[in-house]
């Protein structure tokens, strides 16, 4: 996996752990017009989370981090526009730190914690 990402952090929250707090926000009288931020429980280096992918998978993959020009030189190719000048502005967004904050909120609303990125990996991989 190659992304310019740095040693960026980013917090992952599954798409069964979103819907479930916009449930609770919506079933709530008075919470609807509150901001919210909605994080994972925890903070991982794309390292962490090619680690994650390795064990749970047991296929090889490592993290290389590239620059900008280097990334999107490797994608442009095979997506198609806007997909690579977002993925590698979302990258240099991650590399200065703006997504690597875990947030209290999902526990807040929903009183349990976020699935962790292990547990939605070994759901993802079920047939």
């Amino acid at each position: 996996m190659m992304l310019p990402a740095g040693g960026g952090r980013v917090t992952p929250i599954s798409r069964k752990d979103v819907a479930a707090v916009i449930a609770a926000v919506a079933a709530r009288p008075g919470r609807a017009e509150a901001c919210h931020v909605i994080t994972g429980r925890q903070a991982l280096s794309f390292a962490e989370i090619a680690a994650v992918y390795e064990t749970v998978f047991a296929r090889p993959m490592r993290y290389r981090d590239c620059s900008k020009d280097d990334y999107l030189g490797s994608v442009c190719d095979r997506l198609e526009a806007p997909w690579p000048l977002a993925f590698a502005t979302l990258g240099a967004a991650i590399a200065e730190g703006r997504w690597g904050s875990a947030s209290p909120d999902f526990m807040d609303i929903t009183s349990r914690e976020t699935e962790s990125f292990h547990d939605f990996l070994v759901w993802a991989r079920s047939p």
